[in-house]
């Protein structure tokens, strides 16, 4: 029998119902595959709903628990960092400032008996279980992301499928002493021709982005669709000056704040020499979970702009989903660097990849666009899904050696070849079925997801392990 563990998100809510469904069929499929699964969580939210659910809550301490600082030195990690992560998603300061900040502040770092206890009860729940995989998502949460520094050690595989190759999820390893890596093995057999015609059609076609907003896997499921008459009955009203709060906050954001922007926007010219860097959405969780040093987009954006080439410019544009989450004194801060272009976000992205002489990114789809439409990337996070496969997709982790890179960058020739060859790999390397709570909008979607995500796990562990 092979254990598997996979951590739930802890802030996962009973009201997406489906997604324990989900699990659970996972579980239940896998087992017939002679697979155990069992499924920790660290909130009682869907506790009840799991047929092998381990609670770890850290409401139990015990003498001989070690301090956060032992566990640091033993592990190899810094809490603090993977706290920081998790908490750029869950802190109270960055829902009060709307995900707007850069920084979380030191009030919300405050020690807590629980983190201390969390940590241990996990080096326990390894202890006195042999897991042989641990399967898990995209979350930001820091015990899972502990969890890794413990499979590291223990040299167990740790695999996260995350959905960072246009609308698909592909499976990431992360060992010790190695760099993460995509598990390089087939879990969907679309055939050539629709890859190459999808390609072809993004090359060639009027359509101004790579994502089609149409497809079925951007489905979501939406628990809180209640009549309005529903929710004022039911609002409080501390409810109700929360609601007014964050309605206000928006709509100065999103209209008299914009507005104020346009006079900081740069006139786009398509003849400029440039390379491009588009500003990402801090609290995204690809953002927070895999681009640690590069949080502050702010001292990136700098950074880049030092190493520019000789008459280079660097576009910098917000994307148009956030425009909002970025504010005023940000922007302000990125138009007065030299050498630097702020460029509307509505200035269509197609257009900015195809004349411009490569990009920067942390690890955005702009980059297998630009790839597609013949320019080269410099990712600066380990985690992406261009570096692996495509000869002219580099990795930048040591930012001395940025300026080399976008020299090089500048002066290399995509082949359309490797990039259809990239393509059709990645395509087969990944898969439309989402992890998150809310891409399950009924039972029969959840058994149907379940059923091919369980054929997954079975093909990695018995394939792509056997023999390693």
């Amino acid at each position: 029998m092979i254990n598997i563990l996979i951590p739930v998100n802890k802030n996962v809510s009973p009201v997406y119902k489906y997604y324990s469904s989900f699990l659970n069929r996972i579980s239940d499929n896998l087992s017939k595959s002679n697979i155990n699964v069992d499924f920790v969580l660290f909130s009682d939210l869907l506790i009840d709903q799991f047929k092998s659910g381990l609670l770890i809550d850290g409401k139990s301490s015990a003498n001989e628990y070690k301090s956060i600082n032992e566990i640091e030195n033993e592990y190899e990690f810094s809490f603090r960092e993977i706290l920081y992560t998790d908490l750029l998603q869950t802190s109270k300061y960055i829902k009060k400032t709307r995900e707007r900040k850069w920084y979380i502040p030191d009030e919300e770092f405050i020690e807590k008996e629980s983190y201390k206890n969390k940590v241990n009860q996990i080096i326990d729940l390894f202890k006195k279980n042999k897991y042989s995989f641990v399967f898990t998502d995209q979350s930001t949460d820091f015990e899972q992301s502990f969890i890794e520094y413990v499979c590291k050690k223990n040299n167990i595989p740790f695999i996260r499928y995350l959905p960072n190759f246009m609308n698909r999820a592909f499976f990431t390893l992360y060992r010790k002493n190695e760099d993460s890596k995509i598990i390089d093995i087939a879990i969907d057999n679309l055939d050539k021709t629709t890859v190459l015609s999808f390609i072809n059609n993004y090359r060639e076609g009027e359509g101004t982005s790579i994502y089609n907003s149409n497809e079925k896997n951007l489905i979501m499921l939406k628990p809180y669709n209640k009549p309005l008459w529903k929710r004022l009955i039911h609002k409080k009203p501390k409810e109700y000056q929360h609601s007014a709060n964050i309605r206000l906050k928006d709509f100065y954001f999103k209209k008299i704040e914009k507005g104020l922007k346009t006079f900081y926007y740069d006139q786009y010219d398509e003849n400029d020499d440039y390379i491009f860097y588009g500003l990402h959405l801090t609290t995204e969780s690809h953002v927070a979970l895999h681009s640690y040093p590069f949080v502050n987009q702010i001292n990136v954006i700098e950074t880049i702009s030092r190493a520019l080439p000789y008459g280079y410019t660097l576009y910098v544009k917000p994307h148009p989903w956030w425009e909002h989450m970025i504010g005023l004194n940000s922007l302000k801060q990125i138009k007065n660097f030299p050498s630097v272009k702020l460029i509307h976000p509505d200035t269509p992205i197609k257009t900015i990849l195809k004349y411009s002489s490569g990009i920067v990114t942390l690890n955005a789809t702009t980059g297998v666009e630009a790839l597609v439409l013949g320019r080269p990337v410099i990712a600066l996070a380990k985690v992406n899904s261009y570096t692996e496969f495509h000869p002219n997709a580099s990795l930048c982790t040591d930012l001395y050696d940025l300026p080399r890179l976008i020299i090089k960058m500048i002066n290399e020739k995509v082949n359309d070849n490797d990039t259809d060859n990239y393509m059709l790999k990645m395509f087969k390397l990944s898969s439309i079925i989402r992890f998150e709570s809310d891409r399950f909008i009924s039972e029969d979607d959840a058994d149907k997801k379940a059923m091919n995500f369980s054929k997954y796990i079975d093909v990695i562990i018995n394939k792509y392990f056997q023999g390693r």
